[in-house]
C-alpha cells in the first residue's frame, strides 16, 4: 500500500518510461517530448506524446478488502485502503507526412508490451529524478506489495469519440487508452496499535506449485552485527547445482538437504521491513545465455514475503526543542539507534505505550501514541519530534515503552524486553 501521492507517482513514472523509449526513435522532425494534461490544440512543431488521466475507477477485485477497519466499539484497528484502476489517454503528435504519430505510437505500444509492470527501481529512479524539493519525494509507491501493471484498453470508435467530445474545440488526434492496475492508497490515519506478541509463528504459503511453498521462519529479528540467521525454504524442484536464494535484490548461496529443502544463511545487514524471497535455479544447459557476465536463470520461483524486525540498540534519549524566537518549548526530539540502518525513503513509526506502575488502578487505560516520519537519508540514528512542553495535545508525562515500526508493515517492529514474570520493561523513555 502507499500514500495519497501514489496516483501522481504512477503518472510521472509512466511519463518517464515513455519518454526514455521515444528518445530511441530516429529521424524525427524535432526532439520527442512527453507532457501530461488534457489534450489541447496542437502546438506547431510539437513532436511527442500527451499523457492524460481521464478516468479513475475502483478496482473490482480489491475494492472490498478493507471492510473490517474498525472494531465493535468503533476503534480504528486497520488503516483504510482504496484500490484504484487508472485510465490514461495517450495522444501522439508530429508531422503526418512523415508518419511521426504512427511511429511514436508503435514505439510506445511495444515498450509497454515489453515492460508492462512498473518496478520498484523505475519508481525510485523517477522520484530521485524529480529532486529532493519535489512533492514526489514523500511518495512511497515503491513499497506497494502489488505491482502496478499497464494494459491496453479496447475502445470502440463510438467510445473513443465520446472521450474526445469532452475536449472543447480540440481536434481529434491519433490516440490509444491504457489502464494502470492496481494502485493501493492508504488513508492518512493511525490505528490503535496493540503491544506485540512475545512470540509469533508464521509461515509464507505459496499457491502456485511447483514452486516455493514456505519460508521458515517468515518473521525474523535482524541479527546483531557480526551474527547471522538461517532460513529454511520448502517447495518443489528447488534442488539444483548452484541454486541461489534472492532476498529483495541480493542473492545468497543455499544448501540442500535430503528432503529437498534449502537452507540459506543471511547476514546482519538485511533491509528492515518487508522483503521478498525467491529461489533462483540456474540453467544446466551448456548453451545458456549470459546477461551482464552471469548465467541467466532458467527457473525462478514465485515470491514469498519475509518480515525483518529492526532492533533498538542502547538507551532512548529525549531532548526538548526550544523555539528560536520565543524560547518556548513546544517539541521534544526522541533519539535512538536502530539496526539495520533505515534506508532513505523508508517510513518509520515511533510507537509509545505507557508503562504503568504496579500501583496504578486496575481499570486505568494505558496511553498510546504514534508518530510517523520519512527517512531523508540512510542512517542508523533516528530522531522523531513529539509534542512537548506547552504544545497543544502534548504527550502526558510518564514512562513509555518504545518501539519502531518500518513502512507500516504489521510485525515489522522492534521487540520489547520482558522479565521473568512476562512484564515488559524496556526500552523506555521518560516524558516529563
Amino acid at each position: 500500500m502507499s500514500n495519497y501521492l501514489a496516483i501522481a507517482a504512477v503518472t510521472e513514472s509512466l511519463k518517464s518510461l515513455i519518454g526514455q523509449a521515444l528518445q530511441t526513435v530516429p529521424k524525427l522532425s524535432a526532439a520527442p517530448q512527453v507532457k501530461s494534461g488534457r489534450p489541447e490544440r496542437e502546438e506547431p512543431g510539437f513532436v511527442g506524446v500527451n499523457l492524460y488521466l481521464y478516468q479513475v475507477l475502483p478496482n473490482a477485485a480489491l475494492r472490498n478488502d478493507d471492510l473490517a477497519t474498525r472494531s465493535w466499539d468503533g476503534t480504528l484497528v486497520q488503516r483504510p485502503q482504496v484500490a484504484l484502476d487508472l485510465h490514461y489517454l495517450l495522444t501522439f503528435y508530429g508531422k503526418e507526412v512523415q508518419q511521426e504519430p504512427q511511429r511514436l505510437m508503435g514505439k510506445t505500444l511495444t515498450t509497454l508490451q515489453a515492460q508492462p509492470i512498473l518496478t520498484r527501481p523505475q519508481i525510485q529512479a523517477t522520484t530521485l529524478a524529480a529532486g529532493i524539493d519535489s512533492y514526489l519525494i514523500e511518495s512511497d509507491l515503491a513499497n506497494q506489495i502489488v505491482s502496478v501493471k499497464f494494459s491496453p484498453i479496447k475502445l470502440s470508435l463510438e467510445e473513443l469519440s465520446k472521450i474526445w467530445t469532452v475536449f472543447f474545440q480540440v481536434t481529434h488526434a491519433l490516440s490509444v487508452a491504457y489502464e494502470a492496475s492496481v494502485v493501493l492508497l492508504d488513508a492518512d490515519v493511525s490505528p490503535e496499535t496493540a503491544l506485540m506478541a512475545q512470540s509469533v509463528n508464521l509461515a509464507g504459503i505459496a499457491h502456485l506449485p511447483p514452486q516455493l511453498d514456505a519460508v521458515l521462519p517468515a518473521l525474523i529479528e535482524v541479527p546483531l552485527p557480526g551474527q547471522t540467521i538461517a532460513l529454511t525454504l520448502t517447495g518443489k524442484n528447488l534442488v539444483a547445482e548452484g541454486v541461489m536464494v534472492q532476498v529483495d535484490d541480493r542473492r545468497f548461496p543455499a544448501q540442500a538437504d535430503s528432503r529437498g529443502n534449502l537452507t540459506v544463511v543471511l547476514p546482519s545487514d538485511l533491509r528492515a521491513g518487508l522483503n521478498s524471497v525467491q529461489v533462483i535455479v540456474p540453467s544446466d544447459n551448456a548453451l545458456s545465455i549470459t546477461v551482464g557476465g552471469e548465467p541467466a536463470p532458467a527457473l525462478q520461483s514465485n515470491v514469498i514475503s519475509l518480515v525483518v524486525r529492526p532492533r533498538i540498540l542502547g538507551d532512548v534519549a529525549i531532548a526538548p526543542i526550544s523555539d528560536a524566537v520565543s524560547g518556548t518549548i513546544l517539541q521534544a526530539s526522541v533519539q535512538l539507534q536502530v539496526v539495520p540502518p533505515l534506508q532513505a525513503g523508508q517510513r518509520v513509526d515511533l510507537l509509545l505505550n505507557e508503562l504503568q506502575p504496579d500501583t496504578a488502578p486496575a481499570l486505568t487505560a494505558a496511553r498510546g501514541y504514534s508518530f510517523s516520519s520519512v527517512m531523508a537519508a540512510t542512517s542508523d540514528r533516528l530522531a522523531v519530534a513529539i509534542p512537548y512542553g506547552t504544545a497543544p495535545n502534548r504527550i502526558e508525562p510518564g514512562t513509555y515503552l518504545v518501539r519502531v515500526q518500518v513502512d507500516g508493515v504489521q510485525y515489522a517492529e522492534s521487540a520489547l524486553a520482558f522479565d521473568a514474570q512476562s512484564r515488559y520493561h524496556s526500552p523506555i523513555v521518560q516524558v516529563l
